[in-house]
């Protein structure tokens, strides 16, 4: 793919990725309001802002850069097509995506927060789950540490300690969830290649 369309790509999941955890957010927040009618009507705004303001940016993008591309010398014009050929062409497109990234971030937080309440000594599931948030949404600040060593783990106890669980046990907890993760990663690393021969062996008897 042509570097600008494949950037745009990238910008385009990054943006549904910090939306989906701006919802799960707003979503145990609105869990802990709702009892509370002004916070929980702010949080369901919110969440239907957040629902529909990926679209319309998109869209938004999309025709603009189609219009400012008419105007433009060829190679910039071009580039710019070939940009806004990386947001979603239409709503079934869009719902595709948001699908798809709702789903990978639901499971993802679901195992997290299990496995994150399995390791604290004493918590609750939506302590759990609010942890488990956090280190993600460290991963999205513009400046982190390597792998996110040590701003993960900062992220996850600066969350769950004023909630009460213990800093030193937050901490222990946080690091084990952190290198469960890396591990995984590296396993899906090692593995890619297996798996490339496996199915390039398998192509090549099917021919």
């Amino acid at each position: 793919l042509p570097i600008a369309q494949t950037i745009a790509i990238l910008g385009w999941f990054r943006l549904l990725d910090a939306v989906v955890l701006g919802l799960a957010g707003l979503g145990l927040l609105l869990f802990g309001a709702r009892h509370q009618a002004p916070a929980g009507s702010l949080s369901i705004a919110l969440l239907l802002a957040l629902i529909f303001a990926p679209g319309l940016l998109a869209w938004s993008l999309r025709h603009l850069g189609g219009k400012v591309a008419a105007r433009l010398p060829g190679k910039l014009a071009l580039t710019l097509q070939s940009a806004a050929a990386g947001l979603p062409t239409g709503a079934a497109h869009y719902l595709r995506d948001y699908a798809w990234t709702l789903a990978n971030w639901g499971l993802k937080l679901a195992v997290l927060a299990s496995v994150f309440l399995a390791l604290l000594p004493a918590g609750t599931p939506p302590l759990a789950a609010l942890g488990a948030l956090a280190g993600e949404v460290s991963g999205l600040l513009p400046t982190i540490a390597p792998a996110g060593l040590g701003t993960y783990e900062a992220a996850v106890v600066a969350t769950v300690a004023p909630l009460g669980v213990a800093p030193t046990d937050a901490l222990g907890a946080a690091v084990a969830l952190h290198l469960a993760i890396l591990l995984a990663s590296i396993l899906a690393a090692l593995l890619m290649p297996a798996l490339k021969n496996a199915r390039d062996r398998a192509s090549a008897v099917t021919c």
